[in-house]
Parts: C-alpha cells; sequence; structure tokens
C-alpha cells in the first residue's frame, strides 16, 4: 500500500493538462474517488496510474512532476516529522524509519560517514516505474535539505543506477548539485557536517506526536514484520557515527521507554546491546580499513583501552583487528559507503 497523496497530485496535474479520467485511471482499478477519498491506495493500481502518466507527458518527467510539486508535510506524517525534526539528521532518520511506513516497497537509508553521509533508496518490484520514483524522492529530499538549510545544495552528489534516460537535462534541471549517472545504487551524497544543522521548522509538540505515531506504525507492523524494532535501530545506529548512541537516546527516537524498547526488542529476539554491538563492529573496520591505528579506533568507540576492544573484535569476528585487515581482499564490500 501507498499513501494516496501522490496520486492526488498526478491526477490534479494531468487533469490541469486536459487529460481524461478515462485515460489516466485505465487498467488500475481507481477512480477520482478512490483516490480523493481513501488515504492509501494498492500498489498495482497506483503503479500502473504513474505509467500512464508518463504516457501522457511524454515532454515531462512524471517523477519530478510529484516531487518538485509539492512540500514534504504533504507526505503524510513522515513530511511532519521530518520537517518538525531538532537537525538534518534528524530529520533524513525519521524519512528513513517512515519510509517502509508510507510506501511498502520504498525504503530509505541514512550513513553517517566521518567526512561524507549518504541516503540511500531501495525500490522492491516496481519495474519500468523505477525512474519516477528516483526523480520524485531526489526532488523531495532536495527539497527538504534546501528548506532547511536556505540555500541550494550544490555541494551534493545525486546518484542514479540506470543509463541517462531520454530525458536526462530535466535531471540537471531540478537536481541542483552534481548528477551521477550508472552509479552503484541511487541516493544522495552530501557533506557529513551538514547533519548537525538545526532546523528552524524544529517543532517539540509535533517531533513528540511524530515519534509517538512512528512507534505504533512499527507495532502494527510487528504482525507481519518479522522485526520492525530491530529494524529501525540498526537504521538509527547508521545514522550516526561515534560515540553511537546509548539506550536512553535510542528509546527517545521513538518516545519510548526504555523498558518498553527492550521489551519491544525481546519480542524479536534481540537486544539493544547486540544491536549496538554490531553497528560499532562496523565503524570498527571502517576505522582500520581507513588505515586509523587499533589504539585510535579503541578510543572513537569508546572502548576503556585497546586490549578491551581487540577482545570484543575478536568475539564478533572471530579474529583479531590486525589479521582481520590482513584477510580482506576487497575492503571497499565489507563497510558502509
Amino acid at each position: 500500500m501507498i499513501t494516496s497523496v501522490y496520486a492526488r497530485i498526478v491526477h490534479r496535474e494531468l487533469r490541469q493538462r486536459g487529460i481524461e479520467d478515462s485515460a489516466l485511471f485505465a487498467n488500475t482499478g481507481l477512480t477520482e474517488a478512490s483516490i480523493w477519498n481513501n488515504d492509501r491506495l494498492d500498489n498495482h493500481g497506483f503503479l500502473q496510474l504513474l505509467s500512464n502518466a508518463r504516457r501522457y507527458l511524454a515532454a515531462e518527467s512524471v517523477g519530478f512532476l510529484i516531487g518538485g510539486r509539492q512540500n514534504l508535510p504533504a507526505a503524510s506524517m513522515m513530511g511532519i516529522a521530518m520537517y518538525s525534526a531538532p537537525t538534518l539528521r534528524d530529520g533524513l532518520q525519521a524519512m528513513a524509519s517512515y519510509s517502509s511506513l508510507t510506501a511498502d516497497y520504498v525504503r530509505s537509508e541514512l550513513f553517517a560517514g566521518p567526512e561524507t553521509a549518504t541516503v540511500k533508496l531501495h525500490f522492491d518490484s516496481i519495474g519500468e516505474c523505477h525512474d519516477i520514483h528516483v526523480e520524485s524522492v531526489l526532488a523531495m529530499i532536495q527539497d527538504y535539505l534546501e528548506s532547511v538549510m536556505g540555500n541550494q545544495i550544490q555541494a551534493a552528489q545525486f546518484l542514479i543506477s540506470y543509463p541517462p534516460p531520454p530525458l536526462a537535462e530535466s535531471y540537471r534541471e531540478y537536481l541542483h548539485g552534481k548528477v551521477i549517472f550508472d552509479a552503484a545504487f541511487d541516493g544522495l551524497r552530501f557533506p557529513a557536517q551538514w547533519l548537525t544543522l538545526r532546523s528552524p521548522f524544529a517543532d517539540n509538540g509535533l517531533w513528540t506526536i511524530a515519534r509517538q505515531q512512528l512507534a505504533l506504525g512499527l507495532q502494527a507492523k510487528s504482525g507481519a514484520d518479522e522485526a520492525p524494532f530491530t529494524r529501525h535501530l540498526r537504521s538509527y545506529m547508521r545514522a550516526h557515527e561515534p560515540p553511537l548512541p546509548d539506550i536512553e537516546a535510542t528509546a527517545d527516537s521513538l518516545h519510548l521507554s526504555t523498558r518498553t524498547l527492550n521489551r519491544r526488542l525481546q519480542e524479536e529476539g534481540i537486544t539493544f546491546r547486540q544491536i549496538r554491538l554490531e553497528a560499532t563492529h562496523k565503524w570498527a573496520c571502517r576505522l582500520l580499513v581507513d588505515g586509523a591505528s587499533v589504539e585510535a579506533v579503541a578510543l572513537a568507540l569508546g572502548y576503556g583501552d585497546a586490549a578491551n576492544f581487540r577482545r570484543s573484535f575478536r568475539e564478533h569476528t572471530g579474529m583479531s583487528p590486525s589479521g582481520w585487515l590482513a584477510a580482506q581482499r576487497d575492503p571497499i564490500n565489507l563497510v558502509a559507503p
């Protein structure tokens, strides 16, 4: 299922261009009433709607039509969470957490790095509508970043996994940073220092409501999803650089008590310590590959001394830090972007 907001925007824009409803809704199972009276739509019908729209907008990008004609608050609670968040990091992490609740075939991830932050986009089974989704999501993220920062994000890199499409020039028109086609994944990279920027739209009341709604949304998926809270925590850890958040800060990301969070994780067969340790050792691998000494890695990750770090690393990987590093033939594949 997907929020009806995007279908309503497409319907509005094509109606203004004189396209009849019978043409737009052909083979979708949707009607004007269904997209305006229901909050969520069936994936198949929505994807067919996008395909129909592309047919009648040969000279325009459907994705940029969607992403470039709205503000994120239109995207339901996800947009409210992003704009009410205290910092850009909080807002982009809220997007990552809400993305699977807004559309169950779309997911975003935020990775914090020493110099560069990365947002990765994942789309499941959307076929010929892949580019439309990439365009609309990148345009919306750009709108969010520029609204918070107050200027164009020319230092960003927009990564597109497919070759330049027929309307490639529209990418350079709508996206203000460097556009790279044939990339390894869809998403964008930008200076990591942006993550700490405070948002002028921050609102404590709305931010509290957004976190509460996220926790409720994750709990609602617990029956169908194997481990929604585990997925959220892993995503939350990836969005931070060392020292990684403790359980109090992590529970606060969902406006939960630590007791409730621990109970949710116990139901999913995992502990907070396991998730945090997993993220810690991913950072250890990254820092070792980047050339940091064992002592420097231990200090960065909050270990009391190098001996404690070596012991923990061996328990987690079965190898010493130096042994693990020597065994790596293609270390790029072992670390986050």
